[in-house]
């Protein structure tokens, strides 16, 4: 309730003029030190398939990205990514395009802190790149969580800016594509801020 009240508080402030250094969602730094920010690829979950990992008791879900490949090519094993969280104080006026970028980001409005976002890495399969998510069954239903093999560790450093934190990976990615996600139930359709390493 808090998160869509001040979702619609920063709505009702937005304005045509370009808010100066809005920052919202996850960014990345590239080689000459320059942020870039990355975008969220939608899951496509019609292309779910139910496969099963050899001495494995939890059925395995593997669901697949809309996209050919990830916009993002870092080019380096131990790159460094920024989380920009809405604060509870921000009353800075925004330009549509930070609005949209606001709708676009939903996970960060849901999200407390970066530890309710996972690092994994994506699989090129036969139909197209994808990630596991492990089925769980609940007296109450279904859930679906990243397979816990695949999930990569990070360290989470708070940065002077209110809700901006810093990520630096605890070991270096080899070459490949990965991605984080949100790790907790949203209504909205489940999305994967992708990047590959080259």
């Amino acid at each position: 309730m808090q998160k869509t009240l001040l979702i619609l508080i920063i709505a009702i402030q937005a304005t045509l003029s370009e808010a100066q250094e809005f920052r919202f969602g996850l960014y990345t730094r590239n080689s000459s030190r320059i942020f870039e920010q990355i975008s969220p690829s939608l899951i496509a979950d019609k292309n779910m398939n139910l496969s099963y990992l050899f001495n494995f008791e939890k059925p395995i879900i593997t669901v697949y990205i809309e996209k050919d490949t990830a916009d993002i090519a870092l080019h380096t094993d131990k790159p460094e990514f920024f989380f920009y969280l809405p604060s509870d104080r921000d009353s800075t006026t925004l330009s549509v395009k930070s609005m949209v970028a606001l709708i676009k980001n939903y996970p960060f409005i849901y999200a407390e802190s970066p530890e309710d976002f996972i690092l994994v890495p994506i699989f090129n399969m036969r139909r197209g790149r994808a990630i596991r998510l492990a089925k769980e069954k609940y007296f109450y239903g279904t859930n679906f969580k990243p397979f816990k093999d695949d999930i990569i560790d990070y360290n989470i450093i708070s940065m002077p800016e209110d809700n901006a934190y810093k990520i630096e990976l605890t070991n270096p990615l080899p070459k490949g594509e990965y991605g984080f996600i949100y790790n907790r139930p949203t209504p909205y359709d489940m999305v994967i801020y992708d990047f590959r390493i080259e």
